[in-house]
């Protein structure tokens, strides 16, 4: 993108994460969004297509900690299979500490340009990258969630880590659906156990696997 646009884009996403902050995502606007960049309405629409395009883009930055997590607690040498088994940890953790904006992020009409939006946020925001592991930073770069757990797998069959007599696409499958289950019973039951329902979602990932 040209540096223009980047900077356009900046002050939109900053001035939607900061109405956001002031009253919440329920009663953010377009217009107050664009009254807090100095923007009016309709510039907003060249450069996003719609309001929850540009909200999505506030989502992103609840991934930083997910990604600084990965950064500080996945060691250079964790064995794929402890590796493949602390970043679902992680993300699991991270996403039950923020459900909704985790079920819009990875499931949501929207998920499907997950890739793209997190390409482009990095564009803008550059300093956000938070690992350079060229493993995690793989992972990280699928398109979406179902390809970034085939990487993982698919890693720990290259290394013997566990063997699966069923088809690897319907076991990533599974491992991907038995998720969004949890994290739409935790939204709609109103969970407040992160911890708890971690802990219950890897004891349910480890049966999957059919590892100890």
């Amino acid at each position: 993108m040209d540096v223009k646009k980047i900077r356009t884009m900046k002050y939109f996403i900053d001035a939607a994460i900061e109405v956001v902050e002031d009253v919440g995502i329920e009663n953010a606007t377009i217009r107050k969004i664009a009254e807090k960049s100095g923007y009016n309405i309709a510039t907003v629409y060249n450069y996003f297509e719609d309001f929850d395009h540009l909200i999505f883009y506030t989502k992103i930055s609840y991934l930083e900690n997910y990604t600084e997590r990965l950064s500080k607690e996945i060691g250079e040498n964790l064995l794929p299979l402890h590796e493949f088994l602390k970043i679902w940890e992680i993300f699991a953790n991270e996403a039950f500490k923020n459900p909704k904006v985790f079920y819009d992020l990875f499931f949501s009409k929207y998920c499907k340009i997950l890739d793209d939006t997190l390409n482009t946020y990095y564009e803008i925001y550059p300093e956000k990258v938070k690992t350079s592991r060229e493993r995690l930073v793989s992972m990280l770069n699928e398109p979406d969630i179902y390809m970034r757990n085939m990487t993982l797998i698919n890693n720990c069959l290259e290394n013997n880590c566990f063997s699966l007599d069923r088809n690897i696409g319907e076991i990533n499958e599974i491992i991907v659906l038995t998720f969004r289950g949890f994290l739409d019973e935790y939204i709609e039951l109103g969970y407040s156990d992160v911890d708890g329902y971690t802990e219950k979602f890897m004891k349910y990932l480890r049966t999957i696997l059919n590892i100890e």
